[in-house]
């Protein structure tokens, strides 16, 4: 459950990143 949970934060991250930019 975890690891679904970091691998969902990770990408939601990469696409607030990328959206800034």
């Amino acid at each position: 459950m975890s690891h679904i949970i970091r691998e969902i934060l990770k990408i939601t991250y990469n696409n607030v990143f990328i959206f800034i930019l």
